[in-house]
């Protein structure tokens, strides 16, 4: 048995502590850049492609990958994300489901962080991107529902127009 004095053990719990808040927020981190805007409008394989790349370069081996004929769904420890392909094969949408509050936010500002986008609020749930863009995010409304969907649009400029327009 070790005899580490009183104060050698609070720095100990101390440096525990802070160890699990470091390891809580990189993974927080890790599981937000795997899920963004940048998938909509790639093909299928594409997109697959990219996931598997984002999987074997952060080592997730508890991550996984289901494919159906018109959807890539990746599971991770804080969230999972649904991307919906086309007939012709390229990502019109993509749902983020976290499983958290925390991780939710920390999702979702990260979509809205990449300024390329040009994130416009335009309501309680909606974010719409510059015109060329042609995104919207829909927020769930739910109060327990961590969940939000990237979808790409095909809005003329009038139509923008009326949505930017308050």
């Amino acid at each position: 048995i070790y005899n580490y004095g009183k104060n050698n053990l609070m720095v100990i719990l101390f440096k525990h502590v802070q160890m699990k808040k470091i390891i809580t927020i990189c993974s927080l981190l890790f599981s937000a850049t795997v899920f963004s805007q940048n998938y909509i409008n790639l093909s299928k394989a594409e997109v697959k492609k990219q996931l598997h790349s984002y999987i074997n370069k952060n080592d997730l081996a508890k991550t996984s990958i289901t494919e159906t004929d018109t959807t890539l769904v990746i599971k991770e420890h804080s969230a999972a994300s649904t991307y919906r392909f086309d007939k012709k094969g390229k990502c019109l949408s993509e749902k983020i489901i976290a499983d958290s509050d925390a991780s939710f936010k920390q999702n979702l500002q990260m979509v809205l962080d990449q300024k390329k986008y040009g994130w416009k609020k335009i309501n309680g749930n909606q974010y719409i991107s510059g015109f060329a863009e042609k995104l919207m995010i829909e927020l769930a409304l739910g109060q327990n529902d961590f969940t939000f969907i990237i979808l790409r649009t095909d809005w003329s400029k009038e139509m923008y127009d009326i949505l930017t327009a308050n």
